[in-house]
């Protein structure tokens, strides 16, 4: 007997769609060339990017201890972790904009309180985020063109060793796998069941989770996305300092 479907994202087909047509099937394995390096460029710029929990704690740290203060303090203090500063000035403008008038104090304070009710403080390898986003985009990525699920188990012979299934779902281990870096095929294992979980009856597509794939620049240095997005509008952070 087939498997259940159990676990499967929505929009996963129930079986395999191969095409007949050569110049097809061409565009089909071009296209998914061209998706999977754009995946793995990502993945390797990431890993550049400063991704420091210490320091985004800490900010989350002064600024929730910033809230209670009852004086104004002497000085200004450093300025906040960036991703907590987009997430005040996001909301900050939405208070604005729902008060109607220009933004100021009130509304920065309200954002905050916000953002304090949406971030906690992270846990695990720096790292960890831009991995699992990566993961999901594979998974992604092979069940839509593939049109198969990506599988893994945590045991085998009843002895704990995580592994991928045959075939397609290796991908994920080839790509992704670097025990000199902390990614271990236990931990890629860990991510897939947790995709699987998270997106059970939900579609998963590689195209939302990379709306850049695809974007260009202009002569003018904007940002062109492909056909069906469009960027409305572009928001600087206000800089907001925390003692």
């Amino acid at each position: 007997m087939p498997r259940p479907a159990t676990n499967d994202p929505s929009n996963l087909p129930r079986v395999p769609n191969p095409t007949s047509d050569p110049v097809r099937e061409a565009e089909i394995v071009a296209e998914f060339i061209a998706r999977l390096d754009y995946l793995k460029k990502s993945y390797q710029f990431s890993r550049k990017i400063p991704s420091d929990n210490v320091a985004f704690n800490n900010s989350l740290v002064r600024l929730r201890r910033g809230m209670r203060r009852k004086r104004k303090a002497s000085s200004p203090g450093e300025r906040l972790h960036y991703e907590i500063e987009m997430v005040i000035s996001h909301h900050a403008r939405l208070f604005a904009k729902q008060d109607g008038c220009e933004l100021d104090g009130r509304h920065i304070r309200k954002g905050s309180e916000r953002a304090l009710e949406l971030l906690n403080p992270r846990r695990g390898r720096p790292d960890d985020q831009y991995l699992e986003l990566h993961v999901q985009g594979l998974v992604a990525l092979i069940q839509e063109f593939a049109g198969v699920r990506v599988l893994a188990r945590r045991d085998r012979n009843s002895v704990y060793e995580p592994h991928f299934a045959q075939g397609v779902s290796s991908i994920i281990a080839l790509v992704f796998e670097d025990p000199s870096e902390g990614v271990t095929n236990t931990k890629l294992v860990g991510i897939v069941r947790k995709t699987r979980l998270n997106y059970a009856n939900r579609p998963l597509r590689f195209l939302d989770l990379f709306p850049g794939y695809g974007a260009t620049t202009t002569k003018d240095g904007e940002l062109d996305l492909r056909p069906g997005l469009r960027l409305e509008h572009f928001e600087p952070n206000i800089p907001i300092y925390c003692p």
